[in-house]
């Protein structure tokens, strides 16, 4: 497995601070906000993001995927026709600054974007099949992959567990769209960690890592040993990426990183 954190962990004028400590910790890559460099990422310079991807590169560091893909834009969804357009524009826009960055995934979380709010759910699993089909199918060409993240019912009301995650990539049926798992929603929805990683393996390309709340992983969290147990047998030699709300500074990062790399690597 290689590691790499997610930017939302720190201040963006602290980047090269940060960077630095990945790479002394032995990390491979960095997850990214496109929104955290760029208040509008679709609109990104193409200069100020080949910049970035100088700067990263410099570290000895990869880009490992890129999160929080609509969080300028929380009214987008699926299921208004107008703001479903915007969506999959979106999508397709910032798979085009992946590919710039040669960015190999993008986790497609987006709780509220998913949410069905009592409308039929055989439809609204058709729109989202659909939707994400025609995302797929536009991304192909730039050789990133979109990956759908289930989520818990603490923050959206559908694809919930990797079960239905699967379902759905199964439906969609293209081969640039496949499954991130966030172990806290795991945990929050008491899923099997040993049926996950062995029954579908063949469809996870990324890894989310943090205790409840986005907090660092560490040994409050007891579900971190059994996912770490299941992750190794399965033989996954990808990413996991830390997914942590804001630290108060480099120590506490590196706490969770010396945490992880014991557990999981």
């Amino acid at each position: 497995m290689k590691l790499s954190v997610s930017n939302i962990a720190w201040e963006t004028s602290r980047m090269e601070e940060f960077l630095r400590l990945l790479s002394e910790e032995g990390c491979e890559g960095l997850e990214f906000s496109p929104s955290m460099i760029w208040k509008e990422p679709v609109s990104a310079p193409l200069t100020e993001i080949k910049a970035f991807g100088r700067l990263v590169k410099s570290f000895g560091l990869e880009f490992s995927s890129m999160h929080s893909l609509t969080y300028p834009h929380p009214d987008m969804n699926f299921f208004e026709p107008e703001k479903r357009r915007k969506l999959i524009s979106c999508i397709a826009s910032l798979a085009r600054l992946a590919s710039e960055l040669k960015v190999p995934v993008m986790v497609f979380g987006s709780g509220k974007a998913r949410m069905m709010a009592g409308r039929p759910r055989e439809e609204c699993n058709r729109i989202i099949a659909d939707s994400f089909r025609e995302m797929a199918e536009s991304i192909e060409p730039l050789g990133v992959t979109l990956l759908i993240e289930p989520l818990s019912k603490i923050e959206t009301d559908s694809i919930n567990n990797t079960k239905e995650a699967v379902e759905l990539i199964n439906k969609v049926g293209h081969k640039a769209f496949a499954l991130h798992i966030d172990l806290k929603s795991t945990f929050a929805e008491k899923e099997d960690q040993g049926e996950i990683w062995s029954k579908y393996a063949g469809y996870i390309k990324h890894c989310h890592v943090a205790d409840p709340g986005l907090k660092p992983p560490s040994a409050d969290c007891a579900g971190h040993y059994d996912a770490a147990r299941a992750i190794k047998r399965s033989g996954y030699d990808r990413y996991i990426s830390l997914e942590i709300g804001r630290v108060s500074g480099p120590e506490t990062l590196k706490e969770a990183l010396d945490f992880v790399k014991k557990v999981y690597l």
